[in-house]
């Protein structure tokens, strides 16, 4: 994955990202019709570790941090899926550091 950052006063950067996707409690939901008429949403939260590539190549990969992307999906009126926004958990505290808009294309 390609990211493209526009910091303030600087020119564009973008670098290449990879995830990958740890187990955890958070990959499963189960949710029954009267809890989604009632709540009309929940929330999804994977964890992923985010691995920076070195010249982008496989060798010399760097494990960075872990990830949590946390995603509201409505279910009422109409489904709709949110941004997702990634969180940096530091000593037990949610930072967010970036989104991500879906495009769907047919």
């Amino acid at each position: 994955m390609t990211i493209v950052s526009e910091p303030p006063q600087h020119g564009i950067v973008s670098f290449q990202s990879m995830f990958k996707k740890l187990e955890s409690k958070n990959d499963y939901f189960s949710i029954s019709v009267p809890e989604a008429l009632i709540s009309r949403s929940i929330i999804l939260m994977p964890i992923y570790r985010q691995l920076f590539p070195q010249q982008h190549t496989a060798q010399g990969i760097l494990f960075h941090h872990v990830v949590h992307a946390l995603t509201k999906i409505n279910f009422f009126p109409f489904p709709k899926v949110s941004r997702t926004i990634y969180l940096y958990e530091d000593n037990g505290r949610m930072i967010p550091i970036a989104y991500c808009i879906y495009i769907y294309t047919s």
